[in-house]
């Protein structure tokens, strides 16, 4: 029978200047302990790095039932608290200037699995895209704050969901993505991660003596559909935004082709996908994914062409 072990990641990440973190303010995710070393602690072993010393030392304590499972648990933990600190922050502060991405939390080069107990590192994963890069400073004081306290929220939150490895995963799949600076990459990324979060797993069948035709109908799960589905869960109407980076990313998908303002978008995206989440960390723990999503009305034609419309 396997035990459960105890693991320590070991990483860094790049900070902005004016982005204080005090350790206490943090919170506790069940299951994972985050905290900020400097150094390293000696048993490790871990004393050279690829990063630049301005870069924040990391250790992730974890349990897991063998040192890939704790791996690839630490790593996706770590995107996926930089994924919405950065959500959170692009929402306070974004930079038009070409040589910058939309992240400002960047990853370190190379990250260490290590046993907890006697230190010694058992995996090892260097980062293939790494671009070493200095802090940035913004000036933008009291951000912080409220980027911890809100982000803890949603992070705790969607951690429990039941359908909580769909949504990590998108999270995960949009930080390495804002990690660079090809905002086509991260468009098609966003938008590929709201439909995701929009998009239901099993479409209903609904039954012909409800829409009065010969044969039984089909449920909506078009990109129109996700469309409408996340419209109403965040409140707002993103149509035009929604459908405009569908047909970019469609028509990239398939050339070269490259918006002006794929950077623009890539800013109002980041919104709408935050929001999402939002909306995701507020559904009860036990709902299942289908049922978590909001009901949007779908048009059928009936019997002499009678319009039925019912909420699905």
């Amino acid at each position: 029978e396997k035990k459960l072990i105890s693991y320590c990641f070991l990483t860094a990440i790049n900070i902005p200047q004016d982005f204080s973190i005090e350790q206490d303010k943090l919170g506790c995710i069940e299951g994972y302990e985050f905290t900020f070393v400097d150094p390293y602690p000696e048993k490790f072993g871990r004393t050279s790095s690829l990063e630049a010393a301005t870069y924040r030392k990391v250790i992730i304590k974890l349990d897991a039932y063998s040192p890939d499972i704790a791996l690839n648990k630490a790593y996706k933990f770590l995107l996926t608290k930089l994924a919405i600190w950065s959500l959170l922050y692009t929402k306070c502060i974004f930079s038009f200037e070409n040589n910058k991405s939309l992240n400002v939390f960047g990853l370190g080069g190379m990250h260490t699995l290590h046993s907890a107990s006697d230190g010694k590192m058992l995996r090892k994963y260097v980062e293939l895209n790494y671009i070493s890069r200095p802090k940035w400073s913004i000036q933008f004081e009291g951000v912080s704050d409220s980027i911890l306290s809100k982000s803890y929220h949603i992070e705790q939150n969607l951690h429990k969901l039941k359908y909580s490895k769909k949504v990590i995963d998108t999270l995960c799949s949009y930080i390495i993505a804002a990690n660079e600076f090809n905002h086509m990459n991260l468009l098609r990324e966003l938008w590929t991660a709201i439909e995701v979060l929009n998009k239901k797993e099993k479409p209903r069948t609904i039954p012909k003596k409800d829409i009065g035709t010969r044969e039984n109908g089909e449920e909506a799960n078009s990109a129109k559909s996700a469309i409408s589905r996340c419209c109403k869960s965040i409140g707002r109407d993103e149509k035009l935004l929604l459908n405009s980076a569908r047909i970019i990313r469609n028509i990239s998908t398939h050339n070269t082709y490259k918006s002006d303002y794929a950077k623009y978008i890539c800013q109002e995206l980041c919104s709408v996908f935050l929001d999402v989440l939002i909306y995701h960390s507020d559904v009860d723990r036990d709902t299942n994914f289908d049922d978590a999503l909001p009901k949007v009305e779908q048009v059928f034609k009936g019997k002499k062409n009678q319009v039925v419309v019912i909420s699905l």
